[in-house]
């Protein structure tokens, strides 16, 4: 939204449609009262099929490595990828991925 444009809103208390706030990158999708249900359900199914090690090693990195100085958060980052490199799951979606079979993540 920038400083600025949050500023006015801020300080008139004027109100955006979902469709505006959609736009401008405040929220991540709009949908209507009768389509929240089945929006709700359709992206948690989609995170269901992921590594949940890797889902939320990536929320952890991302929420500290914002406000690090720069070389912090790579490392951060280095270090979470080589983590999970190591992990169960990492070797369950490299060997799924040839075989274009879907991956069982078991957290681990």
């Amino acid at each position: 939204m920038g400083m600025t444009r949050g500023k006015l809103f801020m300080m008139t208390g004027q109100r955006i449609s979902a469709e505006r706030a959609e736009a401008w990158g405040l929220i991540t999708r709009a949908v209507s009262n009768e389509g929240l249900d089945e929006a709700v359900s359709a992206l948690a199914g989609e995170l269901a099929e992921r590594a949940p090690l890797a889902l939320r090693t990536l929320k952890m990195v991302l929420n500290r490595g914002a406000e690090a100085p720069l070389e912090t958060a790579l490392e951060l980052e280095r270090k979470a990828y080589a983590w999970l490199r190591s992990t169960h799951d990492y070797a369950e979606g490299v060997t799924a991925f040839p075989r274009e079979a879907p991956p069982n993540y078991t957290g681990r």
